[in-house]
């Protein structure tokens, strides 16, 4: 992971850019919502390249900055002196710990360039009223303890519109699993989100210690601010600053519109009907990540799929060579 931060009078922008071990680059770029000094705004940098690796369950990951500043301080070989970077420098730690395999290296700018490019380009986005934003929040990473634990919610859309009149898909997906629910939409409301939140979470799911989403006007109101109270569990809302809190949302959702370009026919007006499809062909799929399926993360077994009836795997064989009484009686040794 390369990151760089950029900061002038007039903005400030992070540029972070990760290569995978198969050599594919991922580019991110972030405009920064208060003026702050260049060390500041490399820490930030730093910070939410870390984050998306937590999301992304990268426990081994190469860092490599240009500030010889930030690296050489998060290396304990410079003392940290300035009060203001005292906490970017120790949640980049704990970020750094939690993750557990991290190097750190110094690189010089012309090593460094795309990422330079993005924080240049992000600093240069200004944004309305920027005097009058608050500064930002503590931040904190996703990471959720058993599967159903914290959820990310999402809008696509709006899409071509499907024979049933549906314009947009709402989704939602679990941060530690990567299972997920998705329902199409005609128009998205307050109550759709509420309804869905408590169909197809809740009531299938159990309650979740918290979700993440935008702060769009279906997310953030009185009725979802009821809906968690009454069932107890917290909403934490991504911002533009915070842009990489609610990425896996945003990663399935690209997926799921992949997946539904695949089902659909000519037309692209059946795409409510094929979702289902889409989403069974996503839980039963492998997910580098996590190193599994979400179906077998959630539920402990893989699911029985058509090739696996077509050529019996060992689990068929055998589970269909067992008498009734053979059956019950290892169900009961199971309780």
């Amino acid at each position: 992971m390369y990151f760089d931060g950029a900061a002038h009078r007039g903005g400030a922008g992070a540029g972070v850019v990760f290569i995978t071990s198969q050599e594919e680059i991922l580019p991110f770029s972030f405009t920064l919502k208060q003026c702050c000094s260049n060390n500041v705004a490399e820490y930030q940098a730093l910070i939410l390249g870390l984050e998306m690796a937590v999301d992304m369950k990268q426990l081994h990951l190469q860092v490599f900055g240009d500030s010889q500043s930030v690296i050489n301080q998060l290396l304990e070989s410079y003392e940290v002196k300035k009060p203001e970077l005292r906490p970017y420098h120790d949640y980049a730690q704990n970020l750094i710990r939690w993750i557990g395999d991290v190097t750190l290296q110094h690189v010089r700018r012309t090593e460094n360039k795309k990422a330079d490019a993005l924080a240049t380009l992000a600093s240069t986005l200004t944004l309305p009223d920027q005097t009058q934003l608050i500064p930002p929040e503590v931040l904190h990473p996703t990471i959720a303890s058993w599967p159903f634990d914290a959820w990310g919610l999402d809008i696509v859309g709006p899409l071509p519109k499907s024979s049933g009149g549906h314009l947009y898909i709402l989704a939602a997906t679990d941060y530690f699993s990567k299972w997920a629910e998705a329902v199409a939409l005609k128009e998205v409301k307050k109550e759709n989100v509420a309804n869905f939140i408590r169909v197809n979470i809740i009531y299938r799911f159990g309650i979740p210690r918290y979700i993440i989403t935008d702060n769009g006007k279906p997310f953030d109101n009185k009725l979802m601010n009821k809906i968690c109270d009454i069932f107890d569990f917290k909403q934490h809302k991504s911002s533009m600053y915070h842009a990489a809190d609610n990425g896996l949302a945003e990663a399935f959702n690209k997926t799921l519109c992949n997946l539904l370009k695949k089902f659909v026919f000519k037309s692209k007006r059946d795409w409510h009907e094929r979702m289902e499809e889409a989403l069974w062909a996503y839980r039963t799929t492998y997910r580098t990540p996590t190193q599994a399926t979400p179906y077998s993360l959630s539920f402990g077994v893989e699911a029985v799929l058509p090739l696996e009836r077509e050529i019996p795997s060992l689990r068929l064989v055998i589970q269909e060579g067992l008498t009734e009484e053979e059956n019950a009686r290892l169900r009961l040794a199971e309780l």
